[in-house]
């Protein structure tokens, strides 16, 4: 009886790590020895890194240790941490970021619930039913300088659409870009319009990954669907709504074009975001030094923000397995 052994056919990166170390074969040997050193292959990901994103920085903090002037033949002066003593000291800068927060706070938040609610709407099937997620999914596609265009013509106090709907209603109209708080409110209603279909498509994917047999049990036993909601299912996509918060928050600190066609950063200082702060100093006062250091500060509370809230997340994760 003749016994036909299997060919091997795994790559060699496949193989259990206690197998012994092989090379592949072939392409003039370029791939010899991958199971040994596999961080070749991500070696132009870790290039490509490292002049997009690590050099930018660097170049960023050496900008704001210096004093630097546009001029030709005028060579950049060395001041150390003077700058950030400036920055540390300047109100336009804390009203910049007090703005920039309370912006943050709010699109994530209320697109995170509304992104739930959407996603719970959507969370069926029907022939029909992908049409309507790509229609909602429309917003997030245009760029947010349209979006401001879009937003100051439905926002504008003599013929905008708002306006109109809110005579027909029998309401005064309101100057919505000219007072600080409508002014601040609209611009956080622009930014909920164009970004909630993302934190709903996350929501979404969630849901429709989501195993059957835990619900047919609960339904089994008895079980309303408010208590299936607030005991299985958001347990469950919990996880994943944390991340897409942490997304949208980390998305939301970079705001930029939105605020410079809607407001302007006005009424006054009302919605001065911290981007539009760093333009203004950088390209309008040519303070490139000080433009530069706020934007190490935001960079750093960012990445510590942003690290915490990962921490959390992790250990809650842990705890909750345990």
């Amino acid at each position: 009886m003749t016994v036909i052994r299997k060919r091997e056919w795994l790559p060699v990166f496949s193989r259990p790590a206690t197998a012994a170390p092989e090379q592949v074969q072939g392409w003039g040997g370029v791939f010899s020895g991958l199971s040994r050193k596999p961080y070749w292959t991500v070696a132009p990901a870790l290039a490509c890194l490292l002049v997009l994103s690590i050099y930018p920085v660097l170049h960023l903090v050496w900008l704001s240790l210096h004093n630097v002037r546009i001029l030709p033949g005028v060579p950049p002066e060395f001041i150390g941490l003077k700058q950030y003593a400036w920055i540390l000291n300047d109100p336009d800068f804390w009203n910049s970021l007090r703005v920039t927060v309370q912006f943050v706070v709010a699109t994530s938040l209320i697109e995170l619930a509304l992104g739930l609610g959407l996603a719970l709407l959507l969370n069926f099937d029907a022939p029909w039913v992908g049409v309507l997620r790509v229609l909602f999914l429309l917003p997030t596609l245009v760029a947010p300088v349209v979006v401001g265009l879009t937003w100051v013509l439905l926002l504008n106090g003599e013929f905008g659409l708002i306006n109109y709907f809110l005579g027909l209603l029998g309401i005064t109209k309101q100057a919505w870009l000219a007072r600080p708080d409508l002014a601040f409110a609209g611009l956080v209603a622009a930014d909920v319009w164009q970004w909630t279909p993302f934190m709903m498509l996350l929501i979404l994917a969630a849901l429709r990954s989501l195993p059957a047999e835990p619900f047919e049990a609960a339904a089994t036993d008895g079980a309303s669907a408010w208590q299936s909601f607030w005991y299985l299912t958001l347990p469950l996509i919990r996880p994943v709504m944390a991340v897409a918060l942490l997304l949208r928050a980390l998305d939301a600190t970079k705001v930029f074009g939105l605020v410079l066609v809607l407001t302007g950063g006005g009424p006054a200082v009302a919605t001065n975001v911290l981007g539009l702060h760093i333009f203004r100093k950088a390209f309008e006062r040519n303070q490139m030094e000080y433009a530069s250091g706020v934007a190490v500060i935001l960079l750093l509370v960012t990445v510590a923000v942003a690290s915490l809230y990962t921490a959390l997340l992790l250990r809650s994760q842990a705890s909750g397995r345990s």
